[in-house]
């Protein structure tokens, strides 16, 4: 009987610790994914003013280019 109890209560300590080391790890994997998002969203904001920046300089030299090719004419 207390070999019975002693395993009890050996399978209830380890179930405890297996379940905290779960919730850790969870918690570990929330917070990098968090982290992880607002890196990427933080790129995204960095690659979108590049493109946009570049997108209006290449407007500007193809209408200059237009209005040579109209002043030519």
């Amino acid at each position: 009987m207390e070999i019975e109890m002693l395993l009890q209560e050996a399978l209830n300590e380890a179930t405890g610790k297996f379940v905290d080391e779960v919730k850790r790890l969870n918690s570990d994997l929330r917070t990098k994914t968090m982290d992880y998002i607002k890196e990427v969203t933080n790129e995204l904001d960095i690659y979108s003013n590049n493109l946009r920046t570049a997108a209006l300089n290449e407007q500007e030299a193809f209408e200059k280019q237009v209005e040579n090719m109209d002043q030519v004419s």
